[in-house]
């Protein structure tokens, strides 16, 4: 029998091969060619926690490879059996002790040949290198981590916010950085000492934690401050940031008890939108910080970026440009279509602007509807968004039914007198029944000005228009009032369908709020559906439609055109 291998200096019996090292601390063990453990030295024992008696002709697999690398553990074995790999090639593997312990081995292995030159078996020799590797390990971690509290530093979060950034830029989706700073944690370092002021760190992070969903990035760039990215949004940032703002203030709400001491924190809370506010990772960033520091100014809510003198005349600019873009028609709208959560049959869709600017290139909402609203030049937006998806609507009548259209209305348009008889006009003017339209309005807007917004709700649902409230959840609803408005539908804001189905809580508000429309009698809508498991869900607690990137993302309308074309076909 001859032994091939690294450190092979010729011939040697299998039992020399084993035990000229027995009194070594390497392990060595010696593994037949159907896997079995034909010698093994005492070193090998104690690292596995088994004695000789136990471990000779047991399957070395099954007994010392943890169960989830056993496939590929076999697999590399065998194809050095049949010599398809080199048997001098040195490699680190887990093994697992009898107490069920995992410890990573640093492996060298060498073949035994019979007679004729046919591997007989393999020597394995290996060294125990898991403090090392883990060493490795926490070196590597903490060059993107946190000592403190095991969040992403600030390198890290500038690698994920860039590739946030180019994805949203691919994908048509918005981000939202909130950028916070704990007030009066300076006079707990001082009063507790800073062993205390770790833990306070460490216990703000765990509560900052608690209220991200799966794909939001949380992360600590260094002393008593910390940041909050959140990544495709489909739309609505600025209200998606207002949202977790709120659940950040009152996470931190909540008492510190640390070193006996009792005490509370909160933090000023700055936030900055891509692409409204700026248009790469290390702006928005930066910006997020600026708005930070006017939030610690002004001892207010989360305050978003405001821009300086500089911006105001970008703005004014912007003002400009939007109202020459009416007149040039550089508009355009997309459409994302509504989905029944059973048969996932599509039910309508709703409209979405689009700005082709010449200047900046194909711009979302978010980029310029703040603006829009701030000039009065939202009204003109409006009127070209209903005048455009009217005439998109009778061509489609073509294929038949339409599917019902939704658009919004901005709280700006709300005030202006004449605005549902101008609505109603510009629909029947376009020889289109008002039921084939669903108008949107926030839930902030619904509960503003009762008299006047029940009037004109009461107005539009009489007319036929079918009446959805959307974003629910994030205002500040009177349930009477609610009972008392003629709205047909309830949408279900996408802040709060992020932790579902994992975040119990999360998915005991969406729930809720699915109960309260069914007892209302209204259909309900879920937005921002990404997952197959937030469809079960939804599916799961009857709710009856949904809409998002899982089931289509917004599209030109020549898209759905398609779609309606070959429903007519088919039909």
């Amino acid at each position: 029998m001859g032994y091939l291998g690294a450190d092979s200096r010729g011939v040697h019996g299998l039992e020399s091969a084993v035990v000229d090292l027995l009194t070594n601390g390497t392990m060595i063990v010696v593994i037949g060619p159907d896997g079995r453990v034909r010698a093994v030295n005492p070193p090998a024992c104690a690292m596995l926690g088994r004695g000789e008696a136990e471990l000779l002709g047991s399957d070395w697999f099954e007994v010392a490879v943890p169960p989830g690398e056993r496939g590929e553990a076999r697999d590399t074995f065998q194809r050095l059996v049949r010599r398809e790999d080199d048997p001098e090639s040195r490699f680190q593997a887990r093994v697992v002790t009898a107490s069920g312990e995992e410890r990573v081995i640093a492996w060298r292995s060498a073949l035994l040949l019979d007679d004729e030159g046919g591997v007989d078996g393999v020597v394995r020799t290996g060294d125990d290198v898991t403090t090392y590797h883990l060493a490795e390990q926490r070196a590597e971690f903490l060059q993107h981590h946190d000592p403190l509290t095991g969040l992403p530093n600030r390198r890290l979060l500038e690698e994920h916010l860039a590739l946030a950034v180019a994805r949203a830029r691919r994908n048509e989706t918005s981000i939202a950085v909130l950028y916070l700073d704990l007030d009066g944690f300076a006079l707990v370092n001082d009063s507790l000492g800073h062993a205390a002021g770790d833990e306070a760190l460490r216990m703000t992070a765990q509560r900052l934690r608690d209220v991200t969903r799966a794909n939001d990035v949380i992360a600590r760039p260094g002393g008593d401050r910390f940041v909050f990215m959140l990544s495709d949004l489909e739309d609505g940032p600025l209200d998606a940031a207002t949202v977790v703002g709120r659940l950040i203030r009152e996470a931190l709400a909540r008492p510190y008890r640390v070193a006996g001491a009792e005490f509370h924190l909160s933090a000023s809370i700055g936030v900055s939108v891509y692409p409204e506010h700026a248009d790469n990772a290390d702006d928005l960033l930066r910006r997020a910080e600026m708005a930070m520091q006017q939030a610690r100014r002004s001892g207010s809510g989360p305050a978003f970026y405001e821009p300086d003198a500089v911006d105001s005349r970008t703005r004014l600019s912007m003002t400009s440009r939007l109202r020459r873009a009416l007149d040039r028609d550089e508009f355009e709208l997309h459409f994302q279509p509504v989905f029944a959560t059973g048969d996932q049959t599509m039910l309508g869709a709703e409209a979405l602007i689009r700005w082709n600017d010449p200047e900046q290139g194909f711009l979302l909402p978010a980029h310029f509807i703040p603006t829009a609203e701030e000039s009065g030049v939202i009204e003109g937006i409006g009127a070209w968004v209903l005048d455009a998806l009217c005439k998109q609507a009778r061509e489609w009548s073509a294929y038949g039914p339409l599917p019902r259209l939704s658009f919004n209305l901005s709280p700006r348009e709300m005030l202006r007198s004449g605005l549902v008889p101008d609505i109603i006009e510009r629909v029947v003017s376009y020889g289109l029944e008002p039921s084939s339209f669903c108008v949107e309005i926030t839930e902030s807007s619904a509960m503003c000005e009762p008299e006047r917004t029940s009037a004109m709700l009461r107005d539009l649902n009489e007319a036929g228009f079918v009446l959805a409230i959307d974003d629910f959840g994030t205002g500040h609803s009177s349930l009477t009032r609610l009972r008392d408005l003629p709205v047909q539908i309830l949408k279900v804001d996408r802040s709060f369908l992020a932790g579902v189905p994992t975040d119990p809580q999360a998915g005991a508000i969406v729930a809720a709020i699915l109960g309260l429309g069914r007892a209302l009698g209204m259909t309900t809508i879920a937005e921002g559906i990404e997952t197959p498991e937030q469809l079960a869900f939804l599916v799961e607690h009857r709710c009856d439609m949904a809409q998002g990137f899982l089931l289509g993302r917004p599209a030109p309308a020549a898209d759905l055109t398609e779609v309606l074309r070959r429903g007519a076909q088919a039909a």
